[in-house]
């Protein structure tokens, strides 16, 4: 590259810096500014972000800064129907996270993952692994709270058990989360003493058994134990391991979208 085509492509680069987002997109539309030129800046984005201390800040810059600047592009790339790689959807995705926007993250990440788009080379995981950790961490601390994790639980748990070739230890990991928002209490404590419904405990039973026969040291054991116990309390004679022969992964997810609408009644 000779000089004056460093030149341009460093106007270039400090004029996209200086526009606002719409600016930046409507810029990048209208001239014969380079790939390479859309890198830099940002790459110059990201290097800014982890540059800031503050987590609060952090996430404010990518809500109000990085994502109305970038996501025009991701648009523009999904509705021209070609196929490269591409990082600026990438990290659109990781920020959405980022800043909670699980829904608009699951929708990019739904087609990112049938592209085999690959995450950047400082991401330890692929992209299905990095989406079911990003929501399995999500869903997790609002079961914690007692609060609703669907509907983007369920969806991504369809994923998971299906779709996406997963490690052992993460596929069990959600099963036992399945199972545990199906045993917690008004408060979000997992309490299968507490739960009156035998569907309820039938569906977590077959979850937890899942979990197990996917993980055997995924730590179920003694939760087996009380689900069945208290299978047996609510309906004495029953047999727990023929009424879980009897239900489905559909039923599953059907029992926690249930689930999800009596929390919101």
């Amino acid at each position: 590259m000779g000089f004056r085509d460093y030149q341009k492509r460093v106007i270039a680069l400090k004029q996209l810096e200086q526009q606002t987002p719409d600016q930046v997109h409507q810029t990048m539309k209208n001239t014969n500014a380079t790939t390479q030129v859309l890198e830099i800046a940002l790459n110059n984005d990201i290097a800014r972000i982890r540059e800031i201390s503050s987590l609060a800040d952090r996430a404010e810059y990518k809500r109000n800064h990085f994502l109305p600047k970038w996501l025009p592009f991701v648009e523009e790339y999904l509705q021209k129907g070609e196929i490269y790689q591409n990082d600026v959807l990438i990290y659109c995705i990781v920020y959405l996270f980022d800043v909670g926007n699980i829904a608009h993250a699951l929708q990019l990440a739904e087609r990112a993952i049938a592209e085999n788009q690959l995450m950047p080379s400082q991401f330890k995981s692929n992209l299905p692994t990095f989406v079911a950790d990003q929501v399995f961490a999500w869903a997790d601390n609002l079961a914690a709270a007692a609060q609703s994790v669907e509907p983007y639980f369920s969806q991504t748990f369809e994923k998971v058990a299906n779709a996406w070739r997963l490690h052992e230890i993460i596929t069990a990991k959600w099963y036992k989360l399945a199972a545990s928002i199906l045993l917690r209490n008004k408060v979000g404590k997992i309490h299968a003493a507490s739960i009156d419904d035998i569907n309820a405990l039938v569906i977590a039973l077959y979850l937890i058994i899942n979990a197990k026969q996917i993980y055997q040291k995924c730590g179920v054991d003694s939760l087996i134990d009380r689900v069945e116990m208290r299978i047996k309390k609510l309906s004495p004679g029953a047999d727990p391991t023929a009424l879980v022969s009897e239900i489905t992964f559909a039923d599953a997810i059907a029992k926690l979208r249930e689930a999800h609408l009596i929390k919101r009644g």
